[in-house]
């Protein structure tokens, strides 16, 4: 244990013990989360209105409208927006959901927050349960979201990307509706609770983060392969050198013995 010493009263509490007094005491901030199911690679994709017909049919009111806000606990998120079609290129579109909470104790401390977030997250996963996985089928814990603080509220960001392959759950009746109509199922009656009617995977990723990882790939591969390049090249361009400096001695030496030769031969005949 440190102890630190000053000049002053030492009833006054230190300029440090101040700072760790503000770093520990929590405040009463917001929670913003937002969740987008993004689904790419499709043969053919809806238009707004088939999408939002299967929301408005398929989903609770609680999370497809937007609401007045109160003071919830941790586990009431208030929907802020109602579902959001965005149309990305001729072969993906995203669904967008918002939410928030309200008077959330948040601690300034990055340690003591953690446990804020998981608190968070347990939320996001039933909200994606809600939102994705059948009624009354076991609970799907979906990948972690990502977290951003700002002082005064947290965002949470979760990005789902749907692509063909295996499901690892059965999808809910909403999800089974937007599969359909995007061509990603070819039943037209859901399946079985125990077997998914569709061959989906659902990919976590963060665009904030994607967009960072796919700028920093092309920086490092942009850097990487010019300088294994250049680091191959060097004892090719170092052979090179030698073979040329050997070739020029060469060509010296034959040259200064031609020269020698021809100043030999020109004084014999001057003497005859």
């Amino acid at each position: 244990m440190t102890y630190h010493f000053q000049d002053g009263d030492t009833k006054t509490p230190a300029s440090f013990l101040n700072e760790l007094e503000a770093q520990s005491t929590p405040i009463l901030g917001n929670v913003l989360i937002y969740i987008r199911l993004v689904f790419k690679n499709l043969t053919r994709v809806p238009n707004e209105a088939d999408v939002l017909n299967a929301a408005n049919a398929l989903l609770d009111a609680k999370i497809r409208r937007a609401r007045d806000l109160v003071t919830q606990k941790l586990s009431d998120p208030v929907s802020i927006q109602d579902v959001i079609y965005q149309k990305i290129d001729n072969n993906s579109y995203i669904i967008s959901f918002g939410f928030q909470i309200s008077n959330v104790t948040i601690s300034k401390d990055t340690q003591l927050r953690n446990g804020t977030y998981s608190l968070i997250q347990n939320t996001i996963n039933s909200l994606l349960n809600n939102i994705l996985n059948v009624k009354n089928a076991p609970v799907f814990v979906f990948p972690q979201a990502n977290y951003t603080f700002n002082g005064t509220e947290i965002v949470a960001n979760s990005e789902y990307v749907f692509v063909e392959g295996d499901t690892k759950w059965t999808p809910s009746g909403f999800l089974y509706a937007v599969l359909n109509i995007s061509g990603l199922s070819t039943l037209t009656t859901p399946a079985a609770q125990t077997d998914p009617p569709v061959h989906v995977v659902l990919r976590p990723t963060v665009q904030a983060q994607n967009t960072t990882t796919v700028g920093n790939s092309a920086w490092i591969l942009g850097i990487i392969i010019p300088c294994s390049i250049v680091i191959i090249l060097i004892p090719c361009w170092i052979l090179l050198c030698c073979l040329l400096c050997g070739c020029c001695a060469g060509l010296r030496r034959r040259y200064n013995r031609r020269r020698s030769y021809n100043v030999q031969y020109a004084t014999r005949n001057g003497l005859f």
